[in-house]
């Protein structure tokens, strides 16, 4: 039996994200924090957070870029995916999320991308009203496997 990864996460973004070309791909990357709830050793609730690092690939990354913007509120598909390099003979290991689709949700804080079809006039797509896996034709799963640059924004 295949193993499996795959993950939905639900979080906020901490920064604006961040569009760069990497062998003529456009590559986005972001970070959400996402809190969760635990008791401590008294038997508390205290809340806990992690930073994930996200990357998405491709023309859906780059109509996707103007939306992630720090304060707003994301469930993100994807799947992890782990990257090793080395710096001064040490060993680098991160792991990040290799983004299959956003879904943009909740409020935002603030930001300047347009929110609603009114902004931003008839014949343009909102990308998060997709729905489904997302997969460009000129981006495979394979590119998601080889890519070997860190998720770290």
């Amino acid at each position: 039996m295949n193993d499996m990864n795959y993950v939905f996460i639900q979080g906020r973004i901490v920064r604006d994200a961040e569009k760069s070309i990497r062998n003529d791909v456009v590559v986005v990357k972001f970070a959400i924090a996402v809190n969760r709830q635990m008791r401590d050793e008294d038997g508390n609730y205290v809340q806990k957070t992690s930073f994930i690092n996200l990357a998405i690939f491709g023309t859906y990354a780059d109509k996707m870029s103007d939306y992630l913007v720090k304060g707003r509120q994301v469930i993100v598909e994807g799947h992890l995916k782990q990257n090793r390099w080395e710096i001064d003979g040490k060993t680098i290991n991160t792991i990040g999320l290799a983004v299959h689709l956003v879904r943009l949700i909740g409020s935002k804080i603030s930001t300047n991308a347009p929110t609603d079809k009114n902004e931003l006039g008839e014949n343009d797509d909102i990308p998060f009203e997709q729905t489904g896996m997302i997969f460009d034709d000129e981006i495979s799963e394979e590119m998601f496997d080889s890519y070997d640059g860190d998720f770290i924004s």
